[in-house]
């Protein structure tokens, strides 16, 4: 993956990040599950998954939107990159589609 990005302004507050499958070989655009887990903070997510978008035979973006932490209040406050790295948060996912 590229990494892990926020984006703040409301209401919305996300993170995000693309993955890169360019080395599976895909031959065209796939069906793509994804959801994160972690060892803390994913699950105080307002989605309790992710969403998928801009997929490619060769990538995908996730977004996790939500807000983090007890004293949070939506629409004011979200997901931080940080604080996915410092609970790391991983991707997992699935891809179905064409390789020949």
């Amino acid at each position: 993956s590229s990494g892990i990005n926020a984006e703040y302004g409301a209401p919305y507050y996300y993170v995000y990040t693309r993955v890169d499958m360019s080395e599976c070989g895909f031959l065209g655009t796939l069906i793509i599950t994804a959801l994160v887990d972690g060892n803390s903070a994913h699950w105080q997510t307002t989605t309790s998954g992710v969403s998928t978008a801009e997929a490619t035979k060769d990538s995908f973006t996730v977004y996790l939107f939500g807000w983090v932490g007890i004293h949070s209040k939506p629409g004011q406050s979200g997901p931080t990159a940080s604080v996915a790295q410092s609970g790391q948060w991983n991707v997992n996912w699935q891809a179905i589609g064409y390789v020949c």
